[in-house]
């Protein structure tokens, strides 16, 4: 049911809008994996140096 003056919204339109906000969820979900595996490769890298100098 609609209300009166609410816009009526086509399935197309529905489905690309959910499309969308889907990518958006991927894209952010990608870039925190991504900072997540910069963050622990500098992190052994400081540890692997660190051992590299005892030797």
């Amino acid at each position: 049911m609609l209300w009166k003056g609410q816009p009526q919204i086509s399935g197309r339109e529905s489905t690309a809008a959910s499309e969308e906000n889907t990518i958006e969820d991927v894209i952010q979900n990608h870039d925190l994996f991504i900072s997540t595996l910069r963050s622990r490769l500098t992190k052994l890298q400081v540890i692997l140096a660190g051992n590299l100098n005892w030797y």
